[in-house]
């Protein structure tokens, strides 16, 4: 798609897990850099980027719950802003769940410790689209500024509430506010080259 627009782009594609020290090295080197994965786990990986190695990160994501409503969240990352984590975007417990090995999780699920671990995420096109055109909309501001909102807005669908969340870097946050922050290849990305691709 990308080369029917700009047939001299550079594309390189990587089939895998973003948690794989390959393509996430990959990621590390681009300017901007766009999340559009239901896994905390990956996302925990993505949001170290901005800090470690410059790239802006545009993190998108959709909720549906079983009431009716539907979310669509767009989150903006920079050295300058607050983590994902600080935005209170990732689960601790989601993370260490999908970093577990396929036994260890059969294991936690067999003690009923993972409850809908491995549940299916419902994708709505429109609200998937939706997202993506929101989170387009960040990339063009953040290429020449225009938009007034804050590094986290939310759309509750149904109602087309808007609601901008503002989140402060805590002071003692390993990812935004510690020794990450310019590391580049300094400090090891916590990619596993031994995932199943």
């Amino acid at each position: 798609m990308i080369r029917g627009i700009a047939p001299d782009a550079y594309v390189e594609p990587h089939v895998a897990d973003v948690r794989t020290c390959v393509p996430a090295r990959a990621i590390a080197a681009c300017d901007v850099v766009f999340s559009c994965t239901d896994s905390h786990a990956s996302r925990a990986l993505l949001t170290r980027l901005p800090y470690q190695y410059g790239p802006a990160l545009i993190d998108i994501g959709t909720l549906v719950r079983a009431d009716g409503t539907a979310f669509v969240d767009v989150r903006t990352v920079t050295p300058a802003t607050p983590c994902l984590d600080c935005q209170h975007v990732l689960d601790a417990d989601r993370v260490a769940l999908e970093t577990q090995s396929p036994d260890q999780r059969a294991l936690a699920r067999r003690f009923g410790y993972a409850p809908g671990a491995d549940a299916p995420v419902p994708a709505i096109l429109p609200l998937n689209a939706l997202a993506v055109s929101l989170g387009m909309l960040r990339l063009f501001d953040l290429l020449r500024p225009w938009l007034s909102w804050r590094d986290r807005v939310t759309l509750e669908v149904s109602r087309l509430e808007v609601m901008e969340r503002a989140a402060p870097r805590r002071p003692n946050c390993g990812i935004c506010a510690g020794s990450l922050i310019g590391a580049g290849d300094a400090v090891r990305l916590p990619c596993d080259d031994g995932l199943p691709s």
